[in-house]
């Protein structure tokens, strides 16, 4: 249980740590004069635009330079994400169905000048994304003209009979794809496989930049790459495991017995954000096997009789572990993850004997009964070496192992392992 605290202590004590850790990827900024200048800019992964940017002109340089809207024009990351400076009208109504009031819609907007994350540049349109602690709103230009909101609103359905009702609570009313429409039938490149995708367009980021890169056809001067990466695994290690078993009638009182079994594991890690990698998911299959034994143990409740269990557990494990990376740096990483297992486990024919005071002997097959599938919840810490080593240690709390009412049989363990990554995909 120890490991266990000091894992808890580390969640709680690290995310200032994460935060204060700094990602330098090459980069470059334009001025205000257009100019434009190569260095390094420090990637955060954060859901909402950045307002400021920490700037350096060499990666080994001591200070950086914090630059804002009033200081660039525009600023990028090589391949992974550029922003360009706008003037906006941003509409303040709610888009959270749970959030909805009952009332007309808010259509005040805010006029502010902010970084707007560019997502499709083209000869006929370019689509940009703004996110704020409100909600997430789509901007578009075409032919030079000025920046417009992409129109995206909901509001309480007080019974109102409309096409645009979706939901009995509230209505969807979609403008932005009539602004689609008009776009297109300016430029003049409507056709009807292009409006039927505009009206099947939702209001998220994957699908809007579908639409934008069929409006542009051939002509697209930039469009935004996935973020989303992945690395293959194979993990050897060991398993240290104990089995506690006590219950009614002629069962022991909390006998724990220990067993130790190799283990080896396959899977990938999964990255939101593979620039980087604050925050993925791993999922892992293994395989383990145990035995456990114990011989000749007193009853709980009658002295005049002891019994004896030997069986083996082979187990088929399914793992899906979110995980932070609580220090992140190119050349190491460590690293907490917690999260369930779905175990698969086969068992041997074995018996639970019972032996009486008058040398009778009573053999039960294959009892008690164990669960052929369980739950249990994992928790691990690990550090990544030179980009292809993971050293870990894990704890896996008490588990049961049973369904019987008066028996209880549980696994507790730990884990040690030592993980090969494979190039990145």
């Amino acid at each position: 249980m120890k490991f266990f605290y000091t894992i808890c202590f580390f969640l709680l004590a690290y995310p200032a740590c994460i935060l204060a850790q700094a990602n330098y990827k090459p980069a470059f900024i334009v001025k205000n004069n257009g100019d434009t200048t190569r260095g390094f800019i420090d990637y955060k992964e954060q859901e909402q635009n950045p307002k400021l940017i920490h700037f350096k002109s060499l990666a080994n340089a001591n200070e950086s330079k914090v630059l804002s809207v009033s200081d660039i024009l525009a600023f990028g990351i090589f391949n992974v994400e550029y922003f360009e400076r706008y003037k906006l009208q941003i509409s303040q109504d709610e888009i959270n169905p749970t959030n909805l009031a009952d009332k007309a819609i808010d259509t005040t907007f805010k006029t502010d000048v902010v970084f707007v994350k560019v997502i499709v540049k083209g000869k006929y349109i370019n689509l940009y994304k703004y996110t704020d602690s409100l909600k997430t709103r789509f901007y578009m230009t075409a032919n030079s003209s000025s920046i417009a909101e992409l129109a995206y609103h909901l509001k309480p359905n007080f019974g109102q009979v409309t096409q645009s009702t979706s939901n009995f609570n509230y209505i969807v009313i979609d403008k932005y794809k009539q602004q689609l429409m008009d776009l297109v039938k300016d430029a003049n490149v409507i056709n009807k496989n292009l409006i039927a995708k505009i009206k099947r367009t939702n209001y998220n980021e994957r699908e809007l930049k579908g639409t934008a890169e069929k409006i542009n056809g051939n002509y697209i001067t930039f469009s935004t790459q996935s973020l989303f990466g992945y690395r293959f695994f194979i993990e050897a290690g060991a398993n240290f495991s104990k089995f506690n078993l006590s219950g009614e009638g002629n069962f022991p009182q909390n006998t724990t017995v220990s067993s130790s079994s190799p283990s080896i594991s396959a899977g990938a890690n999964l990255f939101l954000n593979k620039y980087t990698q604050k925050i993925f998911f791993r999922t892992e299959i293994g395989f383990n096997a145990h035995h456990y034994a114990y011989k000749d143990v007193l009853s709980q409740f009658n002295n005049n009789v002891t019994s004896s269990l030997d069986f083996k557990q082979s187990t088929l494990f399914f793992k899906f572990l979110p995980a932070v990376n609580i220090y992140n740096q190119s050349g190491i990483k460590a690293f907490i993850n917690a999260g369930p297992a779905i175990n698969l486990s086969f068992y041997n024919k074995y018996q639970f004997i019972e032996n009486f005071y008058n040398s009778s002997q009573k053999v039960s097959d294959q009892y008690p009964e164990f669960s052929k599938i369980w739950l249990n919840l994992h928790v691990n810490a690990g550090v990544e070496i030179a980009k292809k080593l993971i050293i870990s240690a894990g704890y896996s709390p008490n588990a049961r192992i049973t369904q019987l009412q008066f028996v209880t049989a549980n696994i507790q363990s730990y884990q040690l392992g030592v993980t090969y990554l494979f190039a990145k995909m």
